[in-house]
C-alpha cells in the first residue's frame, strides 16, 4: 500500500473536484468509491498522505485527471 506525496494543496484541491464531481455528498463519494469517509476527509485536510491505489480509483471513477508531480513513497 504505497502512499502518494503531492505538492502542498495539490491533494486537497483533487479531492475538493472529485468532490465536486458527487455533489459535494462525501458518502456518496466514500461509498462508490469503497472507501471510508475519515480517510477522505483526512486526506482532504492533508493530515494524511493519499494511497496510490486510492488515487488511482477516484481518478477512474470521477475522470478528474491525476495531478502532475506526485512522488510515490
Amino acid at each position: 500500500m504505497a502512499r502518494v506525496r503531492l505538492y502542498k494543496g495539490r491533494q486537497r484541491h483533487f479531492l475538493n473536484r472529485v468532490a465536486k464531481y458527487f455533489d459535494n455528498d462525501w458518502s456518496k463519494l466514500a461509498k462508490v468509491s469503497s472507501i471510508c469517509e475519515r480517510s477522505l476527509r483526512d486526506w482532504r485536510r492533508e493530515k494524511y498522505k493519499i494511497r496510490q491505489d486510492a488515487l488511482l480509483m477516484l481518478h477512474q471513477v470521477s475522470k478528474i485527471p491525476i495531478p502532475k508531480g506526485i512522488e510515490v513513497l
